[in-house]
């Protein structure tokens, strides 16, 4: 039984390298978490946090999207955000994410 996605929030499918359906959504506030590399416990040190905030603060004016909250764990982050646009999910991924 496949999932039903009202016609009116529903954005765009799109393919991902052919792994995974990507879908977009108006108006709505993305839940965003990601661990470091192998897990390392890079955010231990308070210079990779600062770095990676001030990545967040850059992406941030670059983007057009509003950040509701961050939680930066020693191993992982959490995000609070919401774009403007619902395709612009794949570019701040890519810019914050994979620095």
């Amino acid at each position: 039984m496949s999932k039903k996605y009202p016609a009116c929030a529903l954005r765009s499918f799109r393919a991902s390298a052919g792994r995974q359906k990507r879908i977009y959504f108006d108006e709505v506030v993305y839940f965003v978490t990601n661990n470091t590399d192998d897990w390392g416990r890079y955010f231990d040190l308070s210079v990779f946090c600062e770095v990676f905030i001030a990545n967040l603060r850059l992406c941030k004016k670059m983007n057009e999207f509003y950040m509701y909250g961050v939680v930066v764990m020693p191993d992982h982050f959490h995000l609070l955000i919401q774009p403007f646009e619902a395709e612009m999910m794949t570019t701040f991924c890519f810019r914050t994410i994979a620095f």
